[in-house]
């Protein structure tokens, strides 16, 4: 290697270098991040192998549980099914991704199917039941004890609430408000201004209560009189909000104390004013802040772990949106369900925690995983980038990773139909179906019960006041009941005895009667009116008809709910089961790396299953991506400059590919995600730097080279033997395919129209012949004067096709001259285009190739027999009238992809043998039928001609000239025929006709 062309080298080196460098800065500004996103949802897809806990269960609140319901939301009685029924079988845990944070106000529930049945307006009292929907739900999830709620925040919105809450500290001190603004809050003028307004009001609202009007106070503050009626409510609210707040940090009793209580010690305690305008408006928000400190605070009540723990990994959000606190208080846990999706809209990371107002808050999936796991405050370790969790027992600690915002990548499962995810999933209409079947019973006792009340309690009856007396003692019984299953703690086990015995009193008492009416009819006593007991015993059949319809329809319902119940068990019993919409009408819808569509309820269910598999996702660091990337594209910057371009881009393929295998391999074996857009970035790069810096500087010299080159030869050979000169100085005897064209009788038209439009005419002619030699890549050896010298499978670019080339290129000649007059003609050019017609010669066998020539002058060309044959069968069209004639071996190479006429066998000048030749029609799809009957005729004639039944042959040749008068050869043939019936050739004739010219 010259001395030159090592500095050439290593400049070369150097520029792929800094190449390199380049990726490696996009990589660090995270300017790839997307694109690396793209390359982990393929890995998550196709090299996946994180198993589906056994577990899991989902419970699906689908399509076809609205279809069979009809409504959403169920009133939360009825959504209690969702949670007392998974406990009832066994359920382990309950994670269950729906959101209360409001109330349902209390309603009169109707028996079933009573707008039907009966008269809506003719039912009692005593048809009507109270239901209340959120005690309902409370009772559930009490008796449960194992379920997780979730909460929502904004993660998009910076807390302003902190803001908020440092502007009103400065007024406070004396400060005016602006001195408290946060660059965040300076950034959003108008926001600025009624932060600060609020604040001011607030201060007014605690400083001067007795002020005459504070709302005219605050108009002193701002001539914006409609911006001061928008923050005006707001800051009440705000105020009284930290007054409820600071009165239970202060007050025990109030704490301890049931909430309707509490709003009446809140409410005197308060100094009503016309600061807080009227006493009604200021009660009712009164209670609207009192709700909203007992939800947040029951949220926020039971943490997973100390805030202070996990501080340096839990970032500040905005105001959350608290679980009403009636639900939050019976919860094992609340936790947040937040989506943080990427930039693209895919949900591949969550974050784990977060804190608000010093309150620690906890993803929800991870709340439930570290509950099951036995994770409790000492076993955990937080270090900048991760969580480390020793869960109890023998297993291993699992590591989970976090980003700058305190978020990891939710461990996917690669099933992609979000139906299969863990299992078979369990529609919420069959838990709807258990407790409409339920509530069926108990209506239809219920009914049962009334309809005997009415009877015992009726004027017919012995002792209907008696009656009466005990059916009051069991309705307090009842409401015994309900009060103790609303009551927190629950404990309805002593209300639940005193039922059942004033149930038990009743039935007694009503078996009693009966009794004592049968005694009384039998032996009438004194002052007993008999016709009213014979009127109440008349009734009795009726009543017991209908104890017995009860009875039956109550055993199918409990037949019905045990055979769901049997279903259910096995697939609930010791299961975590996860509660979430999947309805697409509902489902809080995101793309994820395996679907474009899935319910969010996933995200909770992939991440609890990398928790208890222990296959979190852990990903390489930066130094370790930055170290790769650094290593593999400064070694595609040393083979890109050193080694040959073809070899460089192999070895580049070559490396990425088994990179990208190896990195597949780590995520499918230990679902560790290593980076491979930089790595793959940075050889790219490092390649493309080196190849375009060759090409525009080192290359130049070669590339004019063979640009002079191409002036005396083709352009595929001239950059050949540009770039290896000893391959094409060698010469060797391989079987070619060589092909003479020529334009039949352009001398007499080029002596018709001169000099300067026979240079046209023949330069645009060859152009177009040579592009549709080129497209099958033929060598063009030389142009001999109107025609074309060209040939396929030279040493330097082998063709195991040349045979099959080079009957494609005279075939597209033809059609290339055809659209070429047409265009003259469109064009209105040169009217002697018209007159052209091409004449082509195909021969293959073998010839001599390599350079010939002197040390001043060579040419890359072929010698041999098979190229004489070709240049003699470009001639033999004149004889015959055709365009295209191949030879026999040509033939033999290509049989089934053309159509071919057989001319029989011709001696060319020069050869002692004949040669088999055929005239090529087309492609086998282009060709008619008529042509090729018309073909066969003719070849059985050839046969007939070479078994010297010349008498024979001439009639077939005349049959044949008959249907094609203006066929050349058929004419050719009857005449030659014709002399051989007069004077046959000798006994050695080889068969062939002798072409006397070249």
């Amino acid at each position: 290697m010259s001395r030159k062309q090592r500095q050439a080298n290593l400049q070369t080196t150097a520029i792929g270098l800094i190449a390199c460098a380049v990726v490696l800065a996009l990589y660090l500004a995270g300017a790839l991040e997307w694109l690396e996103s793209k390359t982990l949802d393929l890995r998550f897809r196709y090299s996946n192998s994180i198993p589906q806990h056994p577990d899991i269960a989902m419970i699906d609140i689908d399509d076809a549980t609205l279809l069979k319901t009809a409504r959403w939301p169920w009133p939360r009685d009825k959504q209690a099914a969702l949670i007392n029924i998974p406990a009832e079988l066994g359920a382990r845990r309950l994670l269950v991704d729906i959101t209360w944070n409001e109330r349902e106000t209390l309603r009169e529930d109707l028996p079933d199917e009573a707008d039907i049945a009966e008269n809506p307006l003719d039912l009692g009292d005593a048809s009507f039941g109270k239901v209340w929907p959120d005690y309902e739900l409370r009772d559930a999830l009490q008796r449960a004890g194992n379920a997780y709620l979730a909460l929502h925040y904004d993660a998009q919105k910076w807390d302003r609430a902190e803001d908020f809450d440092r502007v009103v500290d400065a007024v406070r001190s004396g400060k005016p408000p602006e001195a408290a603004v946060s660059p965040r809050l300076r950034s959003a003028p108008g926001l600025q201004k009624r932060v600060c307004l609020a604040a001011r009001i607030v201060c007014l609202l605690e400083k001067q209560p007795d002020a005459e009007d504070c709302e005219s106070i605050a108009r002193s503050l701002t001539a914006d009189v409609a911006l001061v009626r928008e923050v005006f409510e707001r800051s009440r609210q705000y105020a009284l909000r930290e007054y409820i707040q600071r009165s239970l940090a202060a007050r025990a009793d109030l704490r301890m104390a049931p909430p309707w209580e509490t709003i009446r010690l809140l409410y005197d305690g308060l100094n009503v004013s016309r600061a807080f305008q009227d006493p009604g408006g200021l009660k009712t928000a009164l209670i609207t802040a009192h709700r909203e400190v007992l939800s947040y605070e029951a949220t926020v009540r039971n943490p997973l772990f100390p805030a202070r723990a996990v501080a340096a990994i839990a970032p500040t959000r905005a105001a959350i949106v608290p679980v009403y606190f009636v639900q939050a208080q019976a919860a094992r846990r609340c936790g947040f369900v937040a989506f943080e999706p990427d930039d693209d809209g895919v949900m591949r990371r969550n974050s784990v925690f977060a804190t608000h107002r010093g309150n620690l808050l906890t993803q929800l999936a991870l709340a439930v995983g570290c509950d099951e796991l036995g994770v409790s405050a000492d076993r955990i370790r937080v270090e900048p980038d991760r969580l480390v969790l020793r869960p109890e027992g023998a297993r291993p600690p699992i590591q989970i990773q976090l980003d700058r915002q305190g978020r990891t990548y939710v461990p996917w499962i690669s099933e992609r139909d979000p139906a299969r995810h863990f299992g078979q999933h369990i529609p919420a209409d069959m838990f709807w179906s258990i407790h409409a079947s339920r509530q069926q019973i108990a209506q239809n006792l219920q009914y049962l019960r009334q309809e005997r009340e009415e009877l015992f309690s009726s004027e017919f009856a012995p002792h209907p006041t008696e009656h009466k007396a005990r059916v009051a003692r069991l309705r307090e019984a009842e409401a015994a009941v309900r009060r103790a299953r609303y009551s927190t703690p629950a404990d309805p086990a002593a209300a639940d005895a005193q039922l059942a015995a004033a149930l038990a009193e009743l039935t007694d008492f009503e078996e009693a009667q009966v009794a004592d009416v049968r005694r009384r009819l039998a032996a009438p006593g004194p002052g007993d009116d008999a016709e009213n007991l014979q009127l109440f015993l008349d009734q009795l059949p009726s009543l017991e008809t209908l104890g017995r319809y009860v009875a039956d329809t109550n055993r199918r319902l409990e037949a019905d709910v045990a055979s769901t119940l049997a279903w259910l068990r096995p697939r609930i019993a010791n299961k975590i089961c996860l509660v979430g919409y999947t309805a697409t009408s509902l489902a809080d819808m995101t793309p994820i790396p395996t679907n474009k569509r899935a319910p969010g309820v996933l995200a909770h269910a992939n991440f609890l299953n990398g928790l208890l598999t222990g296959r979190m996702v852990y990903v390489s660091s930066t130094a370790t991506n930055l170290t790769l990337a650094a290593a593999f594209g400064a070694l595609m910057a040393i083979l890109g400059a050193w080694l040959r371009p073809r070899t460089s881009v192999a070895l580049m393929a070559l490396g990425i590919i088994a990179y990208f295998a190896a990195a597949a391999w780590l995520f499918y074996s230990f679902t560790y995600f290593v980076g491979v857009v930089p790595v793959a970035g940075a050889m790219f790069a490092a390649y493309a730097a080196v190849a375009i810096y060759r090409f525009i500087f080192v290359d130049r010299e070669r590339r004019q080279l063979t640009t002079a080159l191409s002036q005396y030869t083709s352009a595929t050979l001239a950059r050949q033997m540009a770039e290896n000169a000893e391959l094409c100085r060698r010469a060797e005897t391989r079987e070619v395919t060589a092909m003479f064209t020529d334009l039949a009788g352009f001398t007499t038209i080029s002596e018709r129209i001169g000099a300067e439009r026979t240079q046209r005419v023949l330069n645009v002619s060859l152009g177009c012949f040579s592009e549709a030699m080129l497209v099958h890549e033929a060598m063009i050896n030389k142009f001999i004067g109107d025609g074309i010298f060209a040939f396929w499978n030279p040493v330097i670019h082998p063709q195991e096709d040349h045979a099959q080339r080079a009957c494609a290129t005279a075939v597209d000649l033809m059609k290339a001259l055809r659209a070429l007059i047409e265009e003259q003609k469109r064009l209105g050019a040169e009217p002697v285009f018209s007159e052209l017609v091409l004449r082509v010669g195909v021969a293959t066998g073998n010839a001599v190739v390599g350079p010939c020539g002197s040390e001043q002058k060579y040419d890359y060309t072929c010698i041999g027999d098979s190229v004489n044959v070709a240049a003699r069968l470009e001639s033999a069209n004149k004889f015959y009238g055709t365009r295209i004639i191949v030879s026999g071996s040509t033939r033999s190479r290509v049989d089934g992809q053309f159509a071919f006429r057989p001319l029989g066998n011709v001696q060319v000048k020069g050869k002692h043998t004949g040669v088999p030749i055929f005239e090529l029609m087309g492609l086998v799809g282009d060709v008619t039928d008529e042509q090729i009957a018309y073909a066969q005729a003719f070849g059985e004639a050839i046969e007939l001609f070479k078994q010297r039944r010349f008498a024979d042959a001439r009639r077939a040749f005349e049959a044949c000239s008959a249907r094609r008068p203006e066929d050349t050869a058929a004419q050719r043939y009857v005449e030659v025929t014709a002399h051989y019936e007069v004077a046959p050739p000798a006994e050695d004739w080889n068969g062939a006709i002798e072409l006397t010219e070249k």
